[in-house]
């Protein structure tokens, strides 16, 4: 846009700082808003229940209900539990003798990796975010037991050691197990207790040196009582009546697959003593992921992980083990009629069995089984002894997103699940029907290589695909359906390459060696990507002739024909691209056909396909919305949305722009970062943290846009029942929120919500007539030339959450965003320019909370000599003292700076004339990337001084130098005034210096520069 001097770019150089010695603002903190909403015992957020600070006009009436999980977010029996939601996971479960459940992960979002059940199926473990709740506990680990008064649970993820919690109340007791040299070294993957004892298995270090140890402590004294050795890689474990215990253990770690196999078929049986009794051996190719011993039967309860998918029961257990029975249908959630369907004793991956005194019999479930990692959804049952299903408690999600199906709008569909929807309900408005995986018939879906986040199922003549995303959307595979089942077939894939060409970046099972991007077709139909030999099928993956290497970007879209979209670019390529891949066909076996030979590449960029926009993060394209389809691209970094009519045919022309609204003010954050489109409306969500501990997390709105004209209509505002908009988490996915129009006119929108393991769903009725919200047009506003440097300056607009700043090659635009969440702020610079010369137009928009301004008249920037200048390259200039000297500076005077400028330093400019003796507004331009106190100077302060001394005369010291570039950066220079005077007729000599006793250094100098004439 702006074509400056060095070609540095317009949006680097744009500076919300005031060009004088004291800045004219003030930035300011605002404080966070907690909403009225989250006092309400509604599911509804509407403008009645929000502070009056709020426009009525903005807060639409809108429903919000959730998906996967048995509970919301607030639980109204409990007014301090603001986090009332089943742990996204649960890597293993303990049950005590009255029925009570321990559950431990080693991640939960939402502060519950350390839950507690009563019998009855009701959460009992509190938990207050709202006071640093010391019961708060988002990572623990792998294993779980407890006696009821302690819960002992063991760290994850790679930590070693254990946790010693109150029962009562999960606060952390800080007490320790004792006399053991090896228990707080060791990953535990397996704790019980019986008699008084807890015995823990310890499996290795987090080096991955073994360890291989049982050991056994008091608990009364939490000291060692025993130790017993050569126990190979144990895993679960449990205790019977007579102090014997059982252990399973763990086979090699299998790379880039959860699903393999990781428990081994065996159960070893040992004797209070430590001696070897006999062994398990689970039948057809079974895979032990959990111990209980039954104290109301006497019977061994092994949770069998293989095919089976059931608990095995063995009795006999001191002579010769044998299988008596089976608790759970065989195959389990993967057995007839319908492969996929869940219910009850349908099993899907047990990480946990416990009992209680009744023989109550209590399962874990994560999808995955013995993975230690997130699984695809807990689940959690209590049966009664013969089978019946005393209750049921899930949480199915946790940085996924789910779409409705658009055939069939009662049923939704993400990466894993498919759930029916219920649109009579509130609150939880959906049924776990299926699992749409099967890791015994298609075990290289990369769904269980690696891990996938978004689902969505699309039509393509159709044809009813599954598409399924990374949460980075580093890669993408399609799958089909045959008959009646639920589990898709692997067909289709896309990948960008193999990321830095590290091999232990792999996704999928195999990739080409190269590391190049790829696609991937099941052209065989087996759903395997590998040959008979167990390698790589070269007859079915594809790359670019020639070569492009490894590429990068992270976003997908899958449009209404078929055509798959693609942000592209590589490594060392400064464009970015969007590929479209054109569907070319079904093969035999039905999977859509793509390739490389076929496909369009738009570039982004002014002049090109997308000339509004810096860069496009998404697109949406509809087919049927104007003659040769309707693009809707979000971009130039999630502040701006474009709609192009007529793509096809070859349109680049807008039809309308709009800046969405973003404010870097870390006490009132606004930061869009997803969008969707549905019938005649388009979806903004936001996060509302920086991620800073300062940060609020108050701004998870949902914005509403027309999609005809781009005109703001109106927001959604999370309800209490879903945890309120404080408790609503950030979105951690490329594609984070899905918008769906039903058949009644009514909108449903899909936003992810790892927080609390949950999906929410917005539902609403757009008013006829639609709300028309009002936001004041910008007064005031001026544009200033300057030397080398143009200023945008504007009054404070009252209630203006934040400032836009946007360019254009003309008066008439295009217009692109180039400084974006300017808050608490007047005025704003753009530098390097290059003087006596026009270089594009600029205009302000001002963002409410009911929307944005009308833009500010647009004007010509420009740059306008002042004075004399004297840089880097003047001849006379002398530097002097330690470790001064120059470097490059793309927006300074000389394209040099001088640095370095640190105690006992001096710069010396001796050939300085002027046409009048006076005083002159000497400017002394600086590039400063710190703030004050980051000099190590006083709070408050703006930055340090440099003394001036002229003619040999000391005059002043500088007003404090301010941070130029709020970035950090130390090459955009402002400058500060200081009078001195000056004499006509001859060289007049002018030395900045730093004393040698000064506090600190001082930033980078550009130049000085002498106006024209005096001051007086």
């Amino acid at each position: 846009m702006l074509s400056k001097r060095l070609s540095f770019p317009f949006c680097a150089a744009f500076i919300a700082l005031s060009l004088t010695a004291v800045p004219a603002f003030t930035q300011t903190a605002r404080s966070r808003h907690n909403t009225a909403v989250d006092e309400s015992t509604d599911s509804k957020a509407t403008s009645q229940s929000l502070p009056p600070d709020w426009d009525p006009a903005v807060v639409l009436d809108a429903t919000t209900d959730w998906i996967g999980n048995t509970w919301g977010g607030n639980n109204p029996s409990y007014p301090n539990n603001t986090l009332f939601h089943v742990p996204l996971d649960m890597n293993n479960i303990y049950v005590t003798p009255d029925g009570r459940v321990f559950s431990n992960t080693d991640w939960d979002e939402g502060g519950r990796a350390i839950s507690v059940f009563n019998k009855n199926g009701a959460m009992i473990s509190r938990l207050n975010d709202q006071n640093n709740s010391p019961d708060w506990n988002n990572a623990v680990g792998n294993a779980v037991a407890s006696d009821g008064h302690y819960i002992f649970a063991s760290n994850g993820n790679g930590s070693t050691g254990l946790g010693i919690f109150d029962a009562s109340n999960v606060y952390n007791t800080g007490l320790s197990l004792t006399g053991s040299s090896t228990v707080y070294n060791s990953q535990i993957f397996g704790l019980a207790i019986a008699k008084g004892l807890l015995y823990v298995a310890e499996n290795e270090t987090n080096q991955g040196v073994p360890v291989n140890l049982v050991e056994v402590f008091n608990i009364s004294t939490l000291a060692l009582v025993n130790t017993f050795a050569d126990i190979s890689n144990p895993v679960r474990i449990t205790a019977d009546r007579s102090g014997g215990f059982w252990v399973s253990h763990m086979g090699p770690t299998v790379p880039f697959d959860y699903f393999a196999q990781q428990g081994l078929a065996t159960v070893d049986h040992y004797d209070s003593a430590g001696n070897y009794v006999n062994t398990i051996t689970l039948p057809d190719g079974g895979e032990v992921g959990a111990l209980a011993f039954n104290n109301y039967s006497g019977a061994l309860l092994v949770g069998d992980n293989g095919p089976d998918e059931n608990i095995k029961i063995y009795a006999n257990l001191e002579t010769n083990p044998t299988l008596v029975g089976t608790f759970g249908e065989k195959g389990g959630v993967y057995a007839g009629p319908v492969s996929g369907r869940t219910g009850p004793l349908r099993f899907r991956g047990i990480t946990g069995i416990g009992t209680d005194a009744e023989g109550n019999i209590y399962v874990s479930e994560s999808g995955w089984g013995l993975d230690f990692g997130n699984g695809e959804g807990v689940v959690l049952q209590s049966y009664t002894w013969w089978g019946d299903l005393n209750w049921e408690r899930q949480g199915l999600e946790f940085v996924s997103l789910g779409n409705i199906d658009p055939h069939s709008e009662t049923d939704l569909y993400d990466a894993h699940h498919h759930f029916k929807i219920d649109y009579s309900k509130s609150g939880r408005v959906d049924t776990y029907y299926a699992d749409t995986y099967n890791g015994y018939l298609w075990p290289q879906d990369v769904r269980l290589t690696s891990v996938m986040n978004m689902g969505e199922l699309k039509y393509i003549q159709g044809k009813k695909f599954l598409v399924a995303r990374s949460q980075n959307e580093t890669r993408l595979e399609i799958y089909r359906f045959e008959g009646d089942s639920e589990v898709g077939i692997p067909c289709v894939a896309f990948d960008y390459g193999l990321w830095q060409d590290n091999p232990q970046n792999l996704e999928f099972i195999v990739q080409p060696a190269d590391g190049d991007e790829f696609i991937w077709r099941d052209v065989n139909g087996d759903g395997k990507m590998t040959n008979g030999s167990g390698g790589l099928d070269p007859a079915e993956f594809f790359e670019p002739s020639p070569a492009d290497g490894h590429r990068n970007a992270d976003n997908f879209y899958l449009d209404d024909n078929g055509d798959m979209w693609q942000q592209n670019y590589g490594d060392n390529d400064p464009n970015i691209y969007w590929r479209r891949y054109y569907f070319q066909g079904f093969d035999a076996h039905g999977s859509p056909i793509y390739d490389f030979q076929h496909m369009a590449i738009y570039t982004v960029g002014a002049g090109l396909d997308f000339p509004d926009l810096t860069e496009v993060d998404m697109v949406v394209f509809d087919p049927h919305a104007s003659k040769g389809g309707t693009l809707f691209a979000f971009g130039s970094v999630d502040t701006q949305i474009v709609r192009y009519d007529n793509w096809d045919l070859g349109n680049r022309k807008a039809t309308w722009s709009k800046n969405l609204i973003t404010s870097g003010d870390i006490q009132n954050y606004w930061h869009p970062d997803n969008f969707d489109v549905a019938g005649d409306f388009i979806f903004v969500s936001f996060d509302g943290s920086t991620g800073s501990s300062n940060g609020t997390w108050s701004n998870h709105y949902i914005q509403v846009y027309s999609a005809k004209t781009g005109v703001y209509v109106g927001r959604f505002v999370a309800g209490h029942d879903v945890g309120g908009m404080a408790n609503l988490g950030n979105t951690d996915e490329s594609h984070a929120l899905s918008a769906y129009k039903r058949s009644n006119g009514e909108y449903v929108l899909i936003r992810e919500e790892d927080f609390q393991a949950k999906l929410v769903m917005f539902r609403w009725t757009p008013p006829d007539p639609l709300p028309v919200p009002k936001a004041p047009a910008p007064v005031g506003v001026t544009g200033t030339p300057d030397d080398e440097a143009f200023t945008l300056s504007w009054p404070p607009q009252p209630k203006a959450l934040s400032y836009t700043i946007s360019s254009g090659p003309n008066s008439t635009g295009p217009f692109v965003p180039q400084s974006t969440g300017l808050y608490g702020v007047d005025s704003a610079s753009v530098v390097g320019l290059t003087n006596g010369t026009t270089d594009g137009y600029t205009k302000l928009t001002v963002f409410y909370r009911n929307g944005a301004s009308a833009d500010s008249q647009p004007f010509q920037v420009s740059a306008v000599q002042k004075g004399i200048s004297y840089g880097v390259q003047d001849p006379t200039l002398v530097l002097a003292g330690p470790q001064i000297g120059t470097n490059a500076c793309s927006l300074c005077y000389d394209g040099q700076q001088i640095s370095a400028v640190v105690q006992g330093t001096s710069m010396t400019w001796s050939d300085v004339v002027v046409p009048t003796t006076g005083t002159y507004n000497l400017r002394l331009y600086e590039e400063n990337g710190q703030c004050g106190p980051c000099w190590g100077l006083p709070p408050g302060s703006i930055g340090p001084t440099i003394n001036v001394t002229v003619n040999g005369a000391f005059i002043a010291p500088s007003p404090q130098l301010p941070q130029t570039d709020p970035n950090g950066g130390w090459g955009t220079p402002a400058y500060v005034t200081v009078q001195v005077p000056l004499i006509t007729g001859q060289n007049n000599t002018i030395e900045l210096w730093v004393p040698a006793d000064a506090p600190s250094g001082d930033p980078n100098f550009d130049r000085i520069l002498v106006p024209f004439a005096p001051a007086s």
